[in-house]
């Protein structure tokens, strides 16, 4: 099963929401990650570009607010990406709420995945944003 398959029946959206919420989630990875650890994480999911492009793109008082607390530093960087993914999920019709049944069900599809490197890439997410 996919990504995306998987998305839509363990969280019980439709396909726009699974593609725009996982295309949210991975814009973030990708912003944070460097290009090998990304690059690990992208070999696993078939139509990725098609995915990035679903995400909304953020903007408005949500994408102020996120550009903001970046500034902070430190935990201001959660903050952003938190406001960031808020904003996009509220495009998709998606409660705040959405954002932490994602993750989890992302991760899991990657576990599955049984590879050494990708489970090395997923830890280091883990510390970014856990």
């Amino acid at each position: 099963m996919d990504l995306i398959e998987l998305l839509i029946k363990k969280l019980g959206i439709n396909h726009q929401q699974a593609m725009g919420g996982a295309g949210l989630i991975l814009q973030v990875a990708k912003d944070k990650l460097d290009g090998s650890d990304f690059s690990e994480l992208a070999k696993h999911i078939s139509g990725l570009d098609d995915i990035l492009a679903a995400a909304p793109k953020s903007g408005g008082l949500m994408g102020s607010l996120g550009g903001l607390a970046s500034g902070l530093g430190g935990g201001g960087d959660k903050i952003a990406m938190m406001t960031k993914l808020a904003g996009g999920f509220s495009k998709l019709d998606l409660g705040t709420d959405m954002i932490m049944k994602f993750f989890p069900v992302i991760e899991t599809y990657f576990r599955k995945k049984g590879d050494d490197a990708l489970d090395s890439v997923l830890n280091k997410i883990t510390n970014k944003f856990g």
